[in-house]
């Protein structure tokens, strides 16, 4: 372990990895984990879930939710136990589709897949907003960040223009909101995309900024 590993800490942080079904989203709660986190991972596969919150727990605390947030109303659900259980939150990386509960309304005429996706992501962020404002501050900023294919929308324009306008209504809560731009998706733990991806999470979390294709 280098020097720069060393300084990566998020003791007594808490965090939540919304898919650790994904390569990369294994690569990132193993990142938080070692780092002092404590991580609530989500994987809709039950056995799954399991077998990863106990390989994370060689290394720290984990918890793990065995549900699917491409049901909107399980991603509702999710939101509200984590609302009542947590006393505080202060990550959320979410690297997966998130379906919103109500779809009627966030539904913008033209809207992209890639959009719609974002925009059930921001719902689900919106949900946890009372967890997230009790573990920010304006000294210590609670984090989202998106990691997407967003440079490869077709209406990139109103995408970036959703992010921006949820970006500028969480900084109000000192909840800071960021989007990492994944040009493809990763296959593999160890890819080069999956270490840039975690390198850049990495840096941001330590105040070093991000590449983002908006809400910066």
């Amino acid at each position: 372990m280098g020097a720069h590993e060393e300084r990566f800490s998020l003791a007594g942080k808490v965090a939540l990895v919304t898919d650790m079904a994904s390569p990369l989203g294994q690569a990132i709660a193993e990142a938080l984990v070692r780092a002092g986190a404590h991580v609530h991972g989500v994987n809709a596969d039950h056995d799954q879930c399991v077998a990863q919150v106990n390989a994370l727990r060689r290394w720290g605390g984990a918890s793990g939710h065995a549900v699917d947030l491409r049901n909107g109303m399980a991603a509702l659900r999710l939101a509200r136990l984590l609302n009542e259980e947590l006393p505080r939150l202060h990550l959320v990386v979410s690297t997966s589709r998130i379906a919103a509960a109500t779809p009627a309304a966030t539904f913008i005429p033209e809207t992209s897949s890639e959009t719609a996706e974002l925009l059930g992501e921001l719902a689900f962020v919106q949900e946890l907003l009372e967890v997230l404002k009790a573990g920010a501050s304006a000294e210590d900023r609670a984090r989202v960040v998106l990691v997407g294919q967003f440079s490869e929308a077709m209406n990139r324009q109103s995408l970036e223009r959703q992010a921006k306008e949820s970006a500028a209504r969480l900084a109000s809560h000192h909840v800071e909101l960021n989007l990492i731009d994944l040009r493809s998706p990763p296959t593999s733990a160890q890819t080069p995309s999956i270490l840039l991806v975690v390198a850049a999470l990495k840096g941001y979390l330590q105040g070093r900024g991000v590449s983002a294709t908006a809400a910066r």
